[in-house]
Formats: C-alpha cells, sequence, structure tokens
C-alpha cells in the first residue's frame, strides 16, 4: 500500500548556516626571535602625557537619612547644651539634611542628621536653606539597632523661630495679590517620599470669572498644605481656601491651603479631638511603625481608667485589632504617633513612657508622650 502524501503538514524551511570567516594570522615568534620596538620618528610627536586625577571638593552626606553618621551606644550627649553650626544640606521635599558643627570634635565626622520635624519654625511647611548658621540640641537615635546622631529643637542663633517662605512668597505672581482667597474643595493630596502633589477644585463662580480667567483645577504641592508645620499625610474631598500664584510655563498653583477659616488642616480639628484633662498616664509602648511614625501603648493595669475610656479603648480595639492588622497589640491599647510626642526621642518598643489621653472620631489615642528616662536607651531584641 502506497503512503499517503500529507500535503497540510508544512515543511520547515533548511536552515542555512552563516559562512565562517577566519581570523587574520599573527606573527609567529620562535624560542630564538625576539620582538623588536621600532625608536619614534623625529617628525613624529611624543604621546600626551597622562593628565593627573582631578581634585574632588569637600562632599557632604547626602540628604537620605541612610548616610547617617553612627555612634557608640555609650556615646555622651549633653540634652541641656545647645550648639552653633551650618546648613550643608536640606532637601524641603524629604524634610531632612544636614548641619556641620562649628565644634566638629562633637560629633564624628563634626555633621549632624536634621528632620524637619526637629525644626521650630513659623513657616506653614518648616524647611531650612543652605549656608544657614542655627542653633540646636542633640539627641541619640536608635534605629533598627544603629545608634546615630540628630539635631533636636532647631532655631536661629539666639534662640528665634526660623522664618523661609516669606520670602519665597515675595517673588511669586499672586492673582488678587498675596492676600487674596480663594474657596474650594481638595480631590486629593498624596504624599511620598520625596514631596507629593494633589489637586483642589475651584468654585464655580470663582473660575467663571472671566477677569480672573483661572483653571477649574489648580495644582498644590506639599510645601503649601499648611498642617500647622506638620508633614501632610493623605488628604481626600475637604473643603479648604487658599491663595493661587501663576507658576512656570503658565500654570497656576495653590497657596497656603488650609481648612475654612485658615485652620491649619490637622488631625485635631479633622477627628474632632478633645483631651482627656491633664491627667497623667503610664504605660509601655507595645508596638512601633518606625516608617510610618506610629504605634500603641499599653497603659498600666495601676492606672484609673474612667468607663467612658474604658468603652471607647474596647471599640478602638475591636475596630484595629479583630481585622488582623496588629494581633500583637493588647485590650488596653491606646494608639499615637510621632506627632503626639511632647519631646524629640527615639521611641522603642518596651519603652517605659508618661502621657495624656484624649478622644476622637477614631477611638481614644495617647498625646504629650514623653519617655520614662532619657538617659538611657531601651534594650530591643
Amino acid at each position: 500500500m502506497a503512503p499517503v502524501k500529507k500535503d497540510w503538514i508544512k515543511q520547515a524551511p533548511k536552515f542555512k548556516a552563516p559562512k565562517f570567516t577566519p581570523a587574520p594570522k599573527l606573527p609567529c615568534f620562535g624560542p630564538g626571535q625576539t620582538i623588536v620596538h621600532l625608536p619614534l620618528q623625529p617628525d613624529q610627536p611624543p604621546p600626551p602625557a597622562t593628565p593627573p586625577p582631578p581634585q574632588l571638593a569637600q562632599q557632604y552626606p547626602a540628604t537620605s537619612s541612610s548616610a547617617q553618621v553612627t555612634v557608640d551606644r555609650d556615646f555622651q550627649v549633653d540634652k541641656s547644651k545647645r550648639y552653633e553650626g551650618t546648613v550643608v544640606s536640606f532637601a524641603p521635599m524629604e524634610g531632612q539634611g544636614f548641619i556641620k558643627l562649628k565644634q566638629e570634635n562633637i560629633a564624628p565626622g563634626g555633621i549632624v542628621f536634621v528632620a524637619a520635624s526637629a525644626i521650630r519654625s513659623v513657616d506653614r511647611f518648616p524647611t531650612l536653606e543652605r549656608e544657614m548658621e542655627v542653633e540646636f540640641g542633640l539627641m541619640k537615635w536608635k534605629e533598627r539597632g544603629v545608634v546615630t546622631l540628630r539635631a533636636t529643637s532647631v532655631t536661629m542663633v539666639g534662640g528665634g523661630l526660623i522664618g523661609v517662605q516669606d520670602k519665597e512668597d515675595l517673588q511669586r505672581e499672586f492673582i488678587g495679590g498675596p492676600a487674596a482667597r480663594f474657596a474650594g474643595r481638595l480631590k486629593f493630596f498624596l504624599p511620598h517620599k520625596s514631596g507629593g502633589f494633589g489637586y483642589v477644585t475651584v468654585e464655580e463662580n470663582i473660575a467663571m470669572d472671566l477677569e480672573l480667567n483661572l483653571p477649574h483645577e489648580v495644582c498644590v504641592e506639599i510645601t503649601e498644605v499648611n498642617c500647622g508645620g506638620r508633614r501632610p499625610k493623605r488628604l481626600d474631598n475637604l473643603e479648604v481656601e487658599f491663595g493661587i500664584f501663576k507658576g512656570d510655563r503658565a500654570r497656576y498653583f495653590a497657596h497656603n491651603m488650609t481648612l475654612p477659616g485658615t485652620l491649619p488642616i490637622t488631625d485635631e480639628i479633622l477627628l474632632n479631638r478633645v483631651v482627656e484633662g491633664d491627667r497623667l498616664y503610664m504605660g509601655m509602648l507595645t508596638y512601633w511603625h518606625w516608617q510610618e511614625h506610629w504605634g500603641f501603648i499599653t497603659i498600666d493595669e495601676t492606672c484609673v481608667i474612667p468607663d467612658r475610656l474604658k468603652e471607647l479603648i474596647e471599640k478602638t480595639h475591636r475596630t484595629v485589632v479583630a481585622p488582623g492588622k496588629h494581633r500583637s497589640v493588647r485590650r488596653s491599647n491606646v494608639y499615637f504617633s510621632a506627632l503626639d510626642m511632647a519631646e524629640d526621642f527615639c521611641p522603642e518598643e518596651g519603652m517605659r513612657v508618661y502621657f495624656n489621653l484624649f478622644t476622637d472620631d477614631k477611638g481614644v489615642g495617647a498625646t504629650n508622650v514623653i519617655p520614662d528616662s532619657f538617659e538611657t536607651l531601651p534594650e530591643t531584641e
């Protein structure tokens, strides 16, 4: 029986190997032969001399917090003493930089890290300028087992509050003048490590004004979100008021964005915070999120808590712990953030702290938090 030819099978094309071109033959030198170096011809210029390596200017650490200079755990710091120095770098969007001490022997390398939260300022968004002469204290900061030095309570030399943004405002082209305020609604604001941005919808009657000729939306940057000197967090769908200035490429930006009535955008106002008297409670820091700067405190069992606050603490526990977000916290925990710390210190799990209690729309929290001792850093696993 003759084989059946399957025409529907497509035959693969034959592969053609490329032609191989051998490399040119090099001269071979036998055991009795030597390589002869011919001298330069008289009319041939000598080879150029190798230029010396360029002299690098003095480099200061980058603004990243990873460039901080480490110290030993037993390094002694006088917390009551004030020092003077010069700002060598500061990134406003990141909110961090470095200060060079006048007395360089005080700290390793003569340079200390500074965060925006340590600046005592009249600005809506605290910042520093390069070459600015400042005064500050020093503190030890422990993070992930590494101890570093940080500047704290940064002021002008002599103790005056720092103000930078007023000079920037003088160079801006404001719509309606620097004092003009417009109403609108914040659509969103998204912060990130290197800054943040958002958009504000201008009220329709203002946007329709032909004399102003404004767009329906304006951009807002992190430096113009007035959170009472604090770094703003994510915000959505808020009634706000603001000024407007004209930026590069004819773009419009919001200026000094606040809540209606020029109130700063803070949790105290947004969440209806009420501090429950001046009674001081004691507890232990049981959880700390070092990246987002918030945590939980367990109140000591010896502390007498009003029944109304106990019920709210239970409610906070059910809404936060029950979904499985933070199962390491205990029943009597209250939350707090870095903004609730009365003094600059490095929070660590297991640290004993004192604090006041407050209530807001989320439940019960701790504010005016201070450590039991500033002299030693707590041991962590």
